[in-house]
C-alpha cells in the first residue's frame, strides 16, 4: 500500500467509539489479504497488460451494476429505525448523508459514472450497461445482496468493513493501473475512493460499534462482515479468470 494510506491508517487508530461488546479488532480479523486474492496479487507482481486488465474491469462493472439499488434498501431500513426511535436523529442524518454520497450531486457525478470513465474512448456507455460478466460475478452479487435482507446493523457493518479495507486497496489499484497506461481520468474512481472510503467507513463502523447492544447482535454483525469478504474473493477470482483468458475478447462480455 502507498504512503498516504499508511498515514491515514495511523490517524484512524483509536478514532472509533468502541464498547466492550464489539471492537475494531473483531471486524479487522475478517479482512482478507491481497496475497489471498489472485488478481490483485498478480497485479502486484507485474502481471497482466492493459488489455488484460480491461477484461477484468468489465467484471468490476458487472459487480457495480449488479449491486444497484442496495443503498436504497439500506436507506429504507435506516429510515424505519429512526421512525421507530431505535436510533437518534444525529445518527440518522450522518449515516444517511454518507450512504447518499455515492450518488450524483449538483457538482459531482455518481460513483458508477466514475467507474464508466475507465472505458471512455473504448466502448459506448449504452453497450457497457449491458455487460454480461462471468458467472462468479453474478454469484457474488447474489451473495452480497443477501446481506441486505438482514438488519441495518449487519448491512452497515458489512459495507463499512469493506470500505475500511478498500481505501488502501484503491490507492494500490490507482498506482498499478497508471503503470499500465491508464489515464488519470480513467483511474479517478480509485483516486476518489482512496479518500472517500476513509470517511465512509469511519461513519459506518462508528455507528455499528455504538449500537451493538448484546452478544447476539455482535455475532450477527461479525458474520455479515465475514460473508461480505467471501464475496470479495469471488469477485477477485472473476477478475483473475477474465485477465488470464487471452482467448476471450473484451467485446465477448458485452451483449
Amino acid at each position: 500500500f502507498g504512503k498516504n494510506s499508511k498515514i491515514q491508517i495511523k490517524k484512524m487508530k483509536g478514532a472509533f467509539q468502541t464498547n466492550k461488546m464489539l471492537t475494531f479488532k473483531d471486524i479487522k480479523n475478517k479482512f482478507i489479504s491481497l496475497e489471498d486474492l489472485p488478481y490483485y496479487n498478480a497485479l502486484s507482481k507485474g502481471e497482466f497488460n492493459i488489455e488484460d486488465t480491461m477484461r477484468a474491469q468489465l467484471q468490476d462493472l458487472g459487480r457495480a451494476l449488479g449491486c444497484q439499488g442496495l443503498r436504497d434498501i439500506q436507506i429504507s431500513k435506516l429510515t424505519n429505525a429512526f421512525n421507530q426511535n431505535i436510533i437518534n436523529v444525529n445518527d440518522y442524518k450522518v449515516l444517511l448523508a454518507t450512504i447518499k454520497d455515492e450518488d450524483a450531486s449538483h457538482n459531482r457525478q455518481s460513483h458508477l459514472d466514475m467507474r464508466l470513465q475507465i472505458f471512455e474512448g473504448i466502448c459506448p456507455k449504452d453497450i457497457l450497461l449491458n455487460v454480461n460478466p462471468l458467472p462468479q460475478v453474478k454469484r457474488a452479487n447474489n451473495c452480497f445482496r443477501d446481506i441486505f435482507n438482514r438488519s441495518l446493523l449487519e448491512i452497515t457493518a458489512a459495507v463499512g468493513a469493506i470500505e475500511r479495507w478498500y481505501f488502501p486497496v484503491a490507492e494500490f489499484l490507482e498506482e498499478q493501473y497508471l503503470k499500465r497506461g491508464y489515464t488519470s481520468r480513467q483511474v479517478y474512481t480509485y483516486t476518489i475512493h482512496k479518500v472517500a472510503d476513509i470517511e465512509h467507513s469511519s461513519v459506518a463502523l462508528d455507528f455499528v460499534f455504538r449500537n451493538v447492544k448484546n452478544n447476539k447482535e455482535k455475532q450477527k454483525v461479525i458474520k455479515a462482515v465475514e460473508d461480505a469478504f467471501k464475496t470479495t474473493k469471488i469477485y477477485d477470482e472473476a477478475r483473475y479468470i477474465a485477465a488470464k483468458d487471452k482467448q476471450r475478447t473484451f467485446e465477448s462480455y458485452l451483449k
